[in-house]
């Protein structure tokens, strides 16, 4: 019971930490829009609702109520002679009054915890029923779960003139095999395509000046920034020349093989975070990354870059001296039963622990515990491993009952660990 309340305390201390930044966010990007200023506009049997610019030349599509079944929904290019330049991410409405750092509101206006396995559409709900979308020529901003979940949607028209396509955009929309991105675009969330499971076909405009496409991956236009591929590619090749895979670049995709070239010297964080492992190679040329056991790490600084969680029992390699937040874990749809960390192993920080599913067991090697850094962004966030089994080196064990239980006022905190075994 001690223990059960104990855990709350720490995940209601991690949920506040992020709400405020997610909070503060939100506050500054309405500050673009008077929402005391609304119109509407009927077309096609959709009714649009909208918030006007504090300028009152644009206006931002925050809801559509479709009347009847239709197969295409053409968003118009201005309510009330205003025109239209943002489409959807009615989240950010909330404001402070936010409670849920990852929840959403689609543009029918209803609300989707990501934290959480999504089945089925609402009761009701018209969105089935829609094949195509038609967005307006004046559009700027797709904004985060616009179309989530419309999963008959085969076609999707973006014009030129968007600049920015945000989280979740178009998640789940799983009839969708292709997509060509638009001239203007500036800025792509690596999860806007998520779960796009047929998706396998992505270009963009030759004109565009901040990315390029290349074998259905977006890259920079320079070709070193490796951005993110269409989810239904089951065998990615980066290609040669790329120096850094950024956050969440491949988090979308089904992929089988993922080959990475003797050119890649960052692997940003949860790059590598599929869900189900893939198998990856890395060139032998690279002089950064290494493949070892069921590790990814730097051989220069030590740092892992990636946990691989191909069956139950997962082996940091030795060498490893860092395990941050910058962290991928290829598999996390998995449970690691066994854990085991390296006697090498000197230092764990952030939330490293994030992306796994589940931990059951943490084995350290090292008589020494490691050293232990909070997270910058996360504060609430428990860097060591707790409500697990831990093992730990016979000689060790006070040692680490110590380490466990520095700076930590609560008398119950020894209830983080539910055994400490030695071995």
């Amino acid at each position: 019971m001690k223990k059960n309340i104990i855990k709350t305390i720490v995940m209601m201390l991690f949920v506040m930490s992020v709400s405020f930044i997610v909070k503060t966010d939100a506050d500054a990007s309405l500050q673009k829009w008077n929402l005391t200023n609304e119109v509407t506009g009927t077309v096609d049997n959709v009714t649009y609702s909208a918030y006007v610019s504090t300028d009152a030349k644009e206006c931002w599509i925050y809801r559509a109520q479709i009347m009847s079944d239709t197969d295409t929904i053409k968003f118009p290019n201005e309510i009330n002679g205003i025109a239209v330049t943002k489409i959807g991410g009615a989240g950010e409405l909330r404001g402070k009054a936010a409670d849920d750092y990852d929840d959403f509101i689609d543009i029918l206006g209803y609300d989707w915890d990501m934290g959480e396995k999504i089945t089925g559409l609402p009761l009701g709900d018209k969105r089935g029923s829609i094949k195509n979308l038609i967005l307006p020529n004046s559009l700027t901003t797709i904004g985060s779960a616009s179309f989530l979940q419309f999963v008959n949607v085969e076609t999707i028209v973006i014009p030129d003139r968007v600049e920015s396509i945000e989280k979740y955009a178009f998640e789940m929309c799983t009839s969708l095999t292709a997509i060509d991105l638009p001239q203007n675009l500036n800025y792509v969330d690596a999860k806007a395509f998520e779960k796009c499971s047929k998706l396998r076909k992505l270009t963009i405009s030759s004109e565009n000046s901040t990315f390029k496409a290349k074998n259905n991956m977006l890259l920079s236009k320079d070709g070193k920034k490796f951005y993110l591929v269409a989810p239904a590619i089951k065998k990615v090749n980066i290609p040669q020349g790329v120096k850094t895979l950024e956050k969440n670049s491949l988090f979308t995709s089904y992929a089988g093989k993922i080959n990475i070239p003797a050119t890649v010297n960052k692997i940003s964080q949860d790059a590598l975070s599929l869900t189900k492992a893939a198998k990856v190679t890395i060139n032998n040329k690279n002089r950064i990354f290494v493949k070892k056991n069921d590790g990814i790490y730097n051989k220069k600084t030590g740092v892992l870059a990636c946990i691989i969680v191909d069956d139950s029992q997962v082996i940091i390699p030795e060498k490893v001296k860092v395990i941050d937040e910058s962290v991928s874990v290829l598999g996390g749809g998995k449970v690691i039963k066994k854990l085991t960390l390296p006697k090498s192993l000197k230092k764990l920080s952030g939330t490293w622990m994030m992306s796994t599913k589940d931990i059951k067991s943490v084995c350290f090697k090292s008589l020494t515990p490691p050293s232990v850094q909070k997270s910058t962004v996360y504060p609430g966030y428990e860097v060591k491993p707790i409500f697990c089994e831990v093992y730990v080196p016979k000689k060790a064990k006070k040692k680490y009952i110590k380490w466990r239980l520095k700076g930590e006022q609560s008398d119950g905190i020894e209830d983080f660990w539910d055994k400490v075994t030695v071995y």
